[in-house]
């Protein structure tokens, strides 16, 4: 059974597929991953050649041009290994309000592959209790706000206050 999270990130990758064209075909063709890739959630059945992440977070009716500063992440050693290799892709991060029958789509923004890349000093390692807490993962974190504005391009919505 999905977590609320997980559901909430499934929405988020559903939102992405259904408003923003691939990067490289232009076309509306992404479609969300099955679990079992690590760090990657998107690809595009047009071209087949664009991949990306997708983090999902609640934001406030209030708030809604107001990015969060900080993303909670998922496995650290996947993403270990595309810095490694240089193969950093594009992270989507979707904005959303909730309400009483789901959610409302507030904005989504997209920092290209490169940025993350050239901005590593982003990410940061937490530990995580996965399991019920029997078990210590190592996981980490995105500080959003520490990533220089120009790196951040808003895909759908308003863009974030300055």
């Amino acid at each position: 059974m999905r977590t609320e999270a997980q559901g909430l990130g499934d929405w988020g990758e559903r939102e992405v597929a259904l408003k923003v064209p691939c990067q490289i075909c232009h076309r509306k063709k992404l479609t969300p991953l099955e679990d079992s890739f690590p760090s990657l959630d998107l690809i595009c059945k047009g071209c087949g050649s664009y991949l990306a992440q997708v983090k999902t977070v609640t934001v406030a009716a209030s708030k809604v041009n107001v990015r969060p500063s900080l993303i909670r992440g998922a496995g650290w050693n996947p993403l270990q290994t595309q810095m490694a290799i240089g193969s950093m892709r594009d992270l989507y991060v979707v904005g959303a309000i909730k309400g009483e029958a789901g959610h409302e789509l507030a904005w989504i923004d997209r920092v290209p592959g490169p940025a993350l890349l050239a901005n590593a000093h982003i990410y940061e390692k937490r530990i995580a209790k996965i399991h019920g807490g029997k078990r210590l993962h190592p996981m980490f974190n995105i500080r959003l706000g520490d990533l220089p504005a120009a790196c951040l391009i808003t895909v759908f919505g308003e863009p974030p206050e300055a």
